[in-house]
């Protein structure tokens, strides 16, 4: 259980007071820019319909100076009020939604840890770990870096994004430049401190956009586990819902069937149809990885509401993947034999 969002708001009083006043400020700063863009716009139109050219011409080189400076200054001082939202207060929401989370049946093993990277992704290494990308990746970006361990559980999740860039060429010489999304979402980790024998891989079905996850199973299944030498096979589960979500594909089934409990599958079903957003999970090395492809830009200050009402947006964002710890049971350790 997670500290309840007017819980939040007490705890985080002094804080959200200090970016209030910010938000505030900056929010004259936004109404004084958009003043000065307007006016030059309008002084620029006035003095072209005087047809006076060379007029016209120098004011229009200055009306585009204005804007840009004004637009810089916008750029800089929101990109401040951003970075104080987040050190005050998302970071203090991770802080106090860990440190005074109550787990059920915890033991004295049980470890409640945080860290946040505002401006840090997961890391590559986790990018090619996973395998839940099958294409070649140009450009990789990311925030929003939360790792820590929740009772036995060390876990790790950011939003990322992950670019391929086509080149096309044409006659003549020509060519253009496609940028192609593979992945827009966010990444979690969970470590388990216990290798799996074999990699299991749940690849959602029917999803076919070629901007997507890795999903030509038929045909380039093999790539995902291009570092296991043993056969991979598709295997067909109990849960007949659960197969019409996914295909299931692993390179040791006693394992894959030992993993994907009844339990598990009957939770990754109700979490799916609760949650349309596309879902790839892969269980490699010691690690579940989970990636959710949304689109979404989680944790951002929104400058047209007082601080306090979004409290209960970034909790709600943040518990909603913590949460996945104990909705999938990770802390049952059910694969540690």
């Amino acid at each position: 259980m997670f500290p309840s969002r007017a819980h939040l708001e007490q705890l985080l009083l002094p804080s959200i007071e200090r970016v209030e006043q910010a938000r505030s400020s900056y929010r004259k700063v936004f109404g004084q820019g958009m003043l000065i863009v307007l006016l030059a716009v309008v002084l620029t139109v006035l003095i072209i319909m005087t047809g006076y050219a060379q007029a016209a011409l120098i004011t229009a080189i200055v009306a585009v100076i204005t804007i840009v400076i004004t637009g810089v200054i916008m750029y800089r001082k929101f990109n401040a009020y951003r970075d104080l939202f987040k050190d005050n207060i998302v970071r203090n929401i991770i802080r106090h939604l860990i440190e005074q989370c109550i787990l059920p049946d915890e033991t004295p093993e049980y470890e409640y840890k945080w860290n946040y990277e505002k401006n840090l992704g997961i890391s590559n290494y986790h990018i090619n770990e996973c395998n839940l990308f099958n294409s070649r990746i140009d450009e990789i970006s990311g925030e929003d870096l939360i790792s820590g361990k929740l009772g036995l559980t060390d876990f790790e999740f950011s939003e990322l994004k992950l670019v391929r860039i086509d080149t096309n060429w044409h006659g003549k010489g020509q060519r253009t430049k496609t940028r192609v999304t593979i992945f827009d979402g966010v990444l979690f980790v969970a470590d388990f401190h216990k290798d799996f024998r074999g990699a299991t891989m749940l690849l959602s079905r029917g999803f076919l956009g070629s901007g997507g996850f890795f999903n030509r199973i038929g045909n380039k299944v093999g790539n995902v586990f291009r570092s296991k030498s043993e056969k991979v096979r598709n295997v067909n589960l109990e849960n007949d819902a659960f197969n019409r979500l996914f295909d299931t594909n692993t390179t040791d089934e006693v394992e894959a069937r030992y993993i994907l409990s009844a339990n598990f599958m009957e939770r990754l079903v109700t979490f799916a149809a609760q949650h349309p957003q596309q879902i790839e999970i892969s269980f490699v090395g010691s690690k579940m990885f989970l990636a959710l492809s949304c689109g979404n830009n989680y944790f951002e200050p929104d400058i047209r509401r007082p601080v306090k009402e979004q409290i209960g947006v970034i909790r709600g964002e943040l518990v909603f993947f913590l949460e996945l710890i104990e909705l999938f049971s990770l802390n049952t350790r059910i694969w540690s034999k």
